[in-house]
């Protein structure tokens, strides 16, 4: 028979033992109506038994239940045939078990629940709270979950350990420290492998004091090297040392960089071709002082073979501050393209030199110092660049003849405002196509040049001082270029300035003084600009030029020199209009042997010897110009030469005024030759042998010869127009002298001409 429909007490029941069941069964549904499925004939047989004995009640409570009426009902061996297919306790040993169920209802409690479940509004409220079908239907299915992977499907994939080679990141900023947290620098690093660094991020490796033997280099190749920093103790760097034995300290290399670098002291053993830092292929490292207030170096580099800072090939080092010292070669060397920067840094007692660089390296050390290296100070080679600025070259070189700073083979080098004092060899020296600039330079105590541009270098060393050095103060030769306006060169051995072998100076406004030869020489084909310039007590010449030279020296000085104030010679020319000889130990300007000096309106005062002189086929052009009071004779002209004098002035000289001899020529037209012979040589005033001797216009009074002029060798005097005042009855006018040679001859009288007025003053 059938089982009865179940009512509204069997509703009620199904739903509060619903409460005692998992989420699985509830998810069947408890609303009213609900039909159960074959899935659940578990619960069936146990609501089956509940429903008995609601009979069982509802039969007492009315009429008495008989056997009969319990017919349609089922037994045990039915319930048992009937869950024959169903799970055993092994089965659900995993399900829900009754300690799980201690808190949910039991079967008196659901008995004494039905009591409160008599009406219709009594189920309705007891199931206001139940979930509804539609309430689940955001809910995933059994069916849902089948795109899903299950424990099997992962078990191929990597376990945690297997994700050690992915990249973490690190977002803060950290500290490693050794020896604390690790034992070298280099395990810190490693300790890094894996992991990014962020913007936002840092990693410190902070190094205790003491002494750490490195196994091998600190090689930084973390792909966020440029927020890694290794510091040490910033306030005193020699208080961690990192020795490095056969091998460079720290290498960057690949691109690669280290952002910072700071109060160590990185150690070698002298070992061949060892640096101390190394960037080479476009490495990067900074290194520097983290805090403004500190005077300490950040780094000291000392005793590696090569260098103590070296970049190569693109690399890149920033080290201002530094110190390095006693390594084998260089304090700091940049080759193949490498760039340092070395601002205010110090190089010293390095073999070879302080800051160098080569084939195409790019060194920038400004107001940095080099002292007591073993060949230079500062050096660019081989198509480099090096900036010296502000810097400072003391004592290099002193066994080796070393320079200060020195370019060469098309190295380019600024010492503008530098100081290079007591080095071996020269204080500046560009070589061989090279350039160095110089402006405001000082150059003192050099073993040999304070400033020399040799083999078609250029150096400009404006407003530059050279005082003291063992050859010349500034030295151009050898097809070479010197631009050196407003310098100064005092006190050196050989010239204060020296022009040689077609070579050029370019030094207006220039001052010479108390130099062991002469001021300015410019020889061998070679040329100088001087206007304004000033030569005072130098052993030997002023201003001299001489094999097929030429020297402007317009309105220069010339004075207390030893020899002559101005001189051209052999080939040579000088143009010193509107200068001033004055007070030196020969003549004021003299040109010999194919030379020429062109002197208008000049003076020459207080020389030892002739105030100007022209020699073997020279000319001496000294229109409009002033000798006076010079211990010989106040203008000479001998052998060929010629000697051009319109409009000047001759006066007060010890010896003759005009001498001209052997083939010579004068043109002293328009003169005024006054008190001149008092010592005279020769007797005369004007003193004309073998010469042409032309004083048309001229003025001559007080000289005080015994004879006026003397004119012999069949020489000619040409006195037209010219008015001579004899300064006593017993001076003779002239004497024309009888000699082997015959006589000379004087003509006076007219030219019949006006008489010429100075070209300088015709508009």
């Amino acid at each position: 028979m059938t089982r009865p429909a179940l009512g509204a007490a069997r509703s009620v029941l199904l739903v509060c033992w619903s409460l005692s069941l998992p989420l699985a069964v509830f998810a069947a549904g408890c609303d009213e109506g609900s039909s159960i499925s074959a899935d659940d004939e578990a619960l069936l047989a146990r609501l089956d038994a509940l429903e008995e004995r609601v009979h069982t009640l509802e039969t007492q409570l009315g009429e008495s239940v008989s056997p009969a009426d319990l017919e349609p009902y089922a037994t045990k061996a039915w319930v048992l045939e009937q869950l024959a297919g169903y799970a055993t306790a092994s089965d659900v040993a995993g399900y829900v078990s009754e300690t799980d169920l201690a808190g949910y209802a039991t079967d008196a409690e659901l008995t004494a629940a039905t009591a409160e479940l008599a009406t219709d509004a009594d189920v309705a409220a007891a199931v206001a709270d139940c979930a509804k079908t539609g309430d689940l239907a955001g809910y995933a299915t059994t069916g849902d979950l089948d795109a899903y992977a299950t424990l099997a499907d992962i078990e191929d994939l990597v376990s945690s350990s297997g994700l050690d080679d992915v990249v973490r990141l690190i977002s803060d900023n950290r500290v490693l420290n050794v020896p604390e947290d690790f034992d070298t620098v280099q395990e810190a690093l490693a300790s890094l492998d894996g992991w990014a660094i962020a913007a936002t991020g840092s990693v410190t490796v902070k190094i205790a004091d003491g002494t750490y033997a490195l196994a091998g280099p600190i090689v930084v190749d973390h792909r966020d090297g440029t927020r890694i920093r290794i510091v040490g103790n910033p306030a005193a760097p020699e208080n961690v040392v990192l020795t490095a034995a056969g091998f460079s300290a720290v290498v960057v290399r690949q691109n690669r960089a280290l952002g910072w670098l700071e109060g160590v002291t990185l150690r070698g053993d002298d070992t061949t071709f060892a640096n101390g830092v190394e960037a080479t292929d476009g490495g990067v490292v900074r290194i520097g002082r983290s805090d403004a207030g500190l005077t300490v170096p950040p780094i000291i580099a000392e005793h590696f073979g090569e260098a103590g800072v070296g970049a190569y090939r693109g690399g890149s080092v920033f080290v201002d501050f530094g110190l390095f010292r006693d390594n084998g070669l260089y304090g700091v060397e940049v080759g193949e393209g490498g760039h340092v920067r070395a601002r205010n840094a110090t190089a010293e007692r390095n073999g070879d030199a302080g800051f160098g660089a080569y084939n195409g390296g790019i060194l920038r050390a400004v107001g940095s110092v080099a002292r007591n290296n073993g060949r230079a100070g500062f050096e660019a080679g081989s198509a480099t660049y090096v900036d010296g600025r502000l810097g400072r070259a003391e004592a290099n070189g002193v066994d080796s003849g070393g320079n200060g700073y020195g370019a060469n083979n098309g190295g380019v080098l600024r010492g503008d405002q530098a100081v290079s004092t007591g080095n071996g060899g020269h204080g500046f020296q560009a070589w061989n196509g090279s350039t160095i600039s110089a402006d405001g330079a000082q150059a003192t105590e050099n073993g040999k040049t304070g400033f020399f541009s040799q083999m078609g270098s250029a150096v400009a060393a404006n407003q530059s001082t050279a005082t003291d050095n063992g050859e010349h103060g500034f030295w151009a030769l050898q097809s070479a270029g010197l631009h050196c306006t407003e310098c100064v060169a005092t006190g050196n051995g050989q010239d204060g300035f020296n022009v040689a072998a077609s070579s050029s100076l370019q030094g207006g406004g220039t001052e010479a003084s108390e130099n062991g030869q002469s001021g300015f020489n410019v020889n061998q084909s070679s040329s100088a600009w001087l206007d304004g310039a000033t030569a005072t007590e130098n052993g030997d010449c002023g201003f001299v030029a001489y094999e097929a030279s030429a020297l402007s020296a317009y309105q220069g000085v010339a004075t207390g020199n030893g020899t002559d104030g101005f001189r051209a010679n052999s080939g040579s020319s000088v143009q010193a209009n509107e200068s001033t000889a004055t007070g030196n130990g020969e003549e004021g300007y003299e040109a010999y042997s194919l030379s020429a000096i062109e002197a208008v309106q000049s003076q020459a005062t207080g020389n030892m010897r002739t105030g100007y002189q022209a020699n073997v086929l020279s000319q001496v052009d000294a229109a409009g110009a002033t000798s006076q009071s010079n211990s010989g004779a106040g203008m000479e002209t001998n052998t060929n030469a010629v000697l051009q004098a319109n409009w000047s002035t001759v006066t007060e000289n010890a010896a003759e005024a005009f001498v001209a001899r052997d083939g010579a020529v004068v043109h002293a037209e328009v003169a005024t030759v006054t008190d001149n012979a008092a010592q005279s040589w020769f007797g005369d005033t004007v003193h004309c042998g073998g010469a042409y001797c032309f004083f048309n216009w001229s003025v001559f009074s007080g000289n005080y010869s015994p004879r006026f002029a003397n004119v012999f060798w069949l020489g000619r005097m040409i006195f037209q127009d010219a008015t001579v005042t004899l300064r006593d009855a017993g001076q003779v006018m002239w004497d024309v002298t009888a000699t082997d040679d015959h006589g000379g001859t004087v003509i006076t009288g007219t030219t019949g001409g006006t008489q010429p007025v100075p070209w300088w003053t015709t508009p």
